[in-house]
């Protein structure tokens, strides 16, 4: 494998964190750990954190019909689960309505979402 030499200039806390990172995996490992090791690995790993798109952009970017309500359903059931787990569906209805009811207060698009929601209920209901 062909190599080439980078040089890199640190801010002096950054070059810090990188030399205390360097130590700690010295003493965890055993091995003679670099600080350039760790950025090869850092960059190595740069395009294995790259996530995947959200299901959210996946529905909005998605061409074809069935599939895009079908991960419409899995943001909307992800927000259901949400809702569940900070007590909005299980607490007093009138809970659930004030939150709404403030977080709707000057929103542009009140008539749409109520179109869309009222007629995702519709088709719900008929399953």
């Amino acid at each position: 494998m062909e190599t080439k030499t980078v040089t890199v200039r640190l801010p002096l806390d950054e070059f810090t964190k990188l030399d205390e990172l360097a130590r700690q995996r010295r003493k965890e490992t055993g091995d003679a750990v670099t600080k350039s090791q760790l950025i090869r690995e850092a960059l190595g790993n740069m395009g294995k954190s790259q996530k995947a798109p959200s299901l959210l952009t996946q529905a909005l970017n998605c061409p074809d019909d069935d599939e895009s309500i079908r991960l419409a359903l899995e943001v909307v059931a992800t927000l259901a689960q949400d809702a569940a787990q900070r007590g909005l569906l299980t607490g007093v209805p009138q809970e659930l309505g004030m939150a709404v009811f403030s977080a709707c207060e000057g929103h542009q698009d009140i008539d749409l979402l109520t179109d869309y929601l009222s007629k995702l209920h519709g088709a719900l209901r008929a399953v």
